[in-house]
């Protein structure tokens, strides 16, 4: 065993999972690979075969460890070669450099540096590009540069960064976090940062020595629960795949989504559903569905996605990803403004990837309507197999991108 890796991830499942395929690199270098992590995610991580480490340690005086205690912890019975931070975990990176010890930041989601045309919020770009709009996108962040300062330099903001540059054993006269051009996340000044994406599926923007496309790194071989194929293996009809994501049963608004895409499909024989519904639903139990409609609790995406025409998806970055590497144009219905499925969903618009719909608003006709239009369009097939392979070849040099990370001081 050569030594270990340490990941430190935002604990639910679509940040975790994309992170898998680095993870197998690293065993596969006689690395061993240990997850911090909450509870609930103990079963997830062993059983894709790494260590878990809970991220609450209770102490000898029955306290849970503090983050810089909990590092020194995990320092002292790993001793890890590399940390792989998330950028929400900021204040770890601040420790960690303070420790000596070598990380790298890490970005599940897009890039969060400023880009022409993209705006100073969501990920998303703006939907004219002229200009007359890159001058007024150019004052937005302007304003958002400004408001960004002062929300850092508030008293309670401040007063924990400065405590956590003292505790780190830092030089206070060097600013170690900056949030000037960024949509979201500080960005750890002086650090790399990894992006899981190529830059292909970026809008344009100037390279950035610091920030570094990696690439997909779509893992094919994660545990996934075993699945019954529900139509004929040789069959004409497009199959449609639909997923919410892991996430989606927080959405209020689900039931009501899926409804209308059942209403759909009860009118279009010619077309196949699988759709996943999360557990403790409303359709248990439904013996009134058509047979091309098949609703299930969960569904392993990488089995379906494989074989699929058509992903209806909420425009999750670990989907999105999964998506292009199988060549599946999409229809994508964001549901939550406060992450990156509308920006995501751009992304795909603006590649040619597939279509926007509005999950509020689309009537059952609507939908149908934008799944015909997705099929029937032949440019969108090209841009996905064009997308498709760019996403193999990028598979390709991740032994190159791995060996960047271990080599980098």
């Amino acid at each position: 065993m050569k030594g270990s890796i340490v990941f430190i991830m935002t604990p639910f499942l679509s940040h975790v999972i994309p992170t898998y395929k680095i993870a197998r690199h690293f065993q596969k270098r006689g690395y061993q690979v240990i997850y911090v992590s909450t509870k609930k995610l103990e079963g997830e991580i062993t059983g894709n075969g790494f260590l878990f480490q809970n991220s609450f340690v209770v102490s000898e005086d029955k306290s849970f460890l503090k983050t810089e205690e909990l590092i020194q912890f995990i320092r002292a019975t790993y001793k890890p070669e590399l940390c792989l931070v998330e950028l929400s975990f900021w204040n770890w990176a601040l420790f960690l450099s303070g420790m000596k010890q070598k990380f790298l930041m890490i970005q599940t989601w897009p890039c969060c540096n400023k880009a022409p045309y993209l705006l100073p919020k969501g990920y998303r770009i703006t939907s004219k590009r002229n200009p007359f709009t890159f001058v007024k996108n150019e004052l937005s962040w302007r304003k958002q540069n400004k408001v960004n300062r002062q929300l850092f330099n508030n008293d309670e903001l401040n007063s924990h960064y400065t405590d956590i540059v003292k505790k780190a054993g830092l030089d206070p006269s060097i600013s170690y976090i900056s949030m000037e051009n960024r949509i979201a996340h500080f960005k750890i000044l002086n650090t790399t940062e990894l992006i899981l994406f190529p830059p292909e599926f970026d809008f344009p923007r100037r390279s950035d020595p610091l920030t570094r496309f990696i690439g997909p790194f779509v893992d094919r071989e994660r545990r996934e629960s075993e699945f019954q194929w529900p139509y004929p293996e040789k069959v004409e009809r497009p199959v449609i795949f639909c997923s919410l994501g892991s996430m989606s049963s927080i959405f209020k608004n689900k039931d009501s989504f899926y409804d209308r895409v059942i209403e759909g499909f009860r009118q279009r024989q010619d077309l196949l559903l699988i759709m996943s519904v999360g557990k403790n639903n409303k359709y248990s139990g439904d013996k009134d569905l058509p047979p091309n409609i098949n609703l299930c609790e969960y569904a392993p995406q990488l089995k379906i996605l494989a074989k699929t025409d058509l992903f209806i998806t909420h425009g999750g970055a670990g989907s999105v990803r999964e998506a292009i590497y199988f060549g599946v144009p999409m229809l994508v219905y964001p549901w939550q403004s406060r992450s990156d499925m509308f920006g995501n969903a751009d992304r795909i618009a603006f590649h040619n990837l597939g279509c926007l719909g509005d999950i509020e608003k689309d009537s059952a006709g609507d939908i149908m309507q934008r799944i015909d239009k997705v099929l029937d369009d032949s440019s969108i097939r090209r841009s996905s197999a064009k997308m498709r392979e760019t996403f193999r070849e990028y598979e390709k040099r991740e032994p190159e991108m791995v060996d960047f990370m271990l080599g980098v001081s």
